[in-house]
């Protein structure tokens, strides 16, 4: 027949110690520096301000159809002109 050996367990603390919480506070330090850095720049791309009408540039532009093609644009300075365009075909 086996021979049973009972052994006295050795006590361990049960507890956690809670006091030292500086973790959780960076942690939620880190998240709201991100989400003020993500709010200032949807607020500074997206905010909508119109542009100055002095940096406003008016195009017109002619109304789909056959065309002959157009002439050659002007160069800046020291620039060549641009090569004419081609018809339009089927629109």
């Amino acid at each position: 027949m086996a021979t049973i050996i009972e052994r006295e367990r050795a006590e361990r603390p049960t507890y956690v110690d809670r006091s030292d919480s500086g973790a959780g506070w960076a942690v939620a330090l880190v998240v709201l520096i991100v989400v003020l850095a993500v709010a200032a720049f949807a607020f500074l791309r997206y905010r909508g301000t119109p542009a100055p009408a002095a940096n406003s540039i008016n195009l017109t532009v002619p109304s789909p159809g056959g065309s002959t093609g157009g002439t050659g644009g002007g160069g800046a300075t020291g620039g060549a002109g641009g090569a004419g365009g081609t018809g339009a075909t089927g629109y």
